[in-house]
Parts: C-alpha cells; structure tokens; sequence
C-alpha cells in the first residue's frame, strides 16, 4: 500500500499495483524472463511514519486470560482475532484506542513454535455478529513464548532487539490480514485502507 502526498488532501492513501504485465514478446513468459516494461514498480518498505492505535485496551481481563490460558496449559500456541471498537484516548493527543470486546480463535493447529490456520466455516458468521453489535476486527493476538516447564510456569524469551520482533511468517500473516480487514478512510478513492 501507498501514501502519496497531493496538494489538494496532504495525504492520499492509494493501493499499488505490484503485478507483473502480461503479454510482452521481448522475452520469454515469466518465471523465465522479465523486462523492465513488464516488470511491476519497486516497492520499499518504510516504517509507518503515523500510529494506526496507541494502546489496546481489553473490556474485561478474562477476555485476555481466557486466550493465554490455552497456552498456559499446553505450551502450544494460539492465535486469534481482535473484535471491538476503535475510541478516543483523552490522555494522548490525537489519541486512539482499540477497545476489544471478545477474540475470535478460529480452527487452527499449533505446536510449541508455530500455528497453521484450517479452513474456517464460521468466519463469515462471526463477522455478521460483531457487525450487528458495532464492532470489528482491530487486530490480532498471537502467543509466542516457548515453555521450558510448563509445571514450573518458567518459559524461553527469543524476541528482543537482537533478534527479532515478528518472524516472516508472522509479516506475511500481518499483511495478509490487513489487507483482509482494511480500515475506513476518505483519502482513499476505495472509501478504505
């Protein structure tokens, strides 16, 4: 996705277009060759220049402990997804919130380092209900500590500033999901982004 600047707005929010262009006789199709009339525009990843949320603020913190409790229990992982609201953070300028009302945990299957998600027949549905309550989905929530001993409750940190913070499969799952639940905007042709 792109932030252009205009005279008009400031800001325009536009999606690009990253495909490559079909039908081109100089070379062989791709994979096999690529010229720089078919090939799509460079992209490069900045950091995000803006905050999309400040803080996530849970409604109840059963909703939270009910999620890392699966977790606690089997040492495996979980994912799941964010329902709530967004709302005004009076304590930062400009401040935004997420307020989340329940985590969605779809089909998936877990082990100690890694989840796949399964197909999932009630996606649609659960997204028609929170639509119907005023709500959507504002994130996402993954475990990522590896136990040691879950008798114990001792567990194994690998993320910090000399590793990592989100693994490439977690980038990819990311984007995917934002481009799956983009937000509402009016600097977007689209109404969205």
């Amino acid at each position: 996705r792109y932030r252009h600047g205009s005279a008009s707005s400031g800001i325009n929010a536009e999606y690009g277009d990253c495909k490559i262009k079909p039908g081109c006789i100089k070379h062989p199709p791709w994979p096999e060759g690529i010229c720089t009339q078919c090939q799509p525009q460079a992209v490069t990843l900045n950091q995000q220049d803006y905050r999309h949320t400040d803080f996530v603020e849970f409604e109840s913190a059963d909703i939270v402990e009910n999620f890392i409790n699966y977790w606690r229990t089997t040492g495996l992982q979980r994912v799941g997804f964010l329902y709530g609201r967004y709302d005004v953070e009076g304590h930062v300028p400009l401040g935004i919130k997420s307020v989340v009302s329940f985590i969605y945990e779809p089909p998936q299957n877990s082990d100690q380092k890694s989840v796949e998600f399964l197909d999932d027949p009630y996606h649609c549905v659960v997204d028609n209900i929170a639509k119907l309550l005023g709500l959507y989905c504002v994130g996402w929530i993954f475990t990522d500590l590896q136990p040691l001993s879950i008798s114990e409750g001792t567990v194994k940190n690998l993320r910090n500033g000399k590793t990592f913070f989100l693994s490439a499969q977690e980038c990819i799952h990311a984007a995917y999901f934002q481009n799956n639940y983009p937000s509402p905007s009016n600097l977007s042709k689209l109404g969205k982004f």
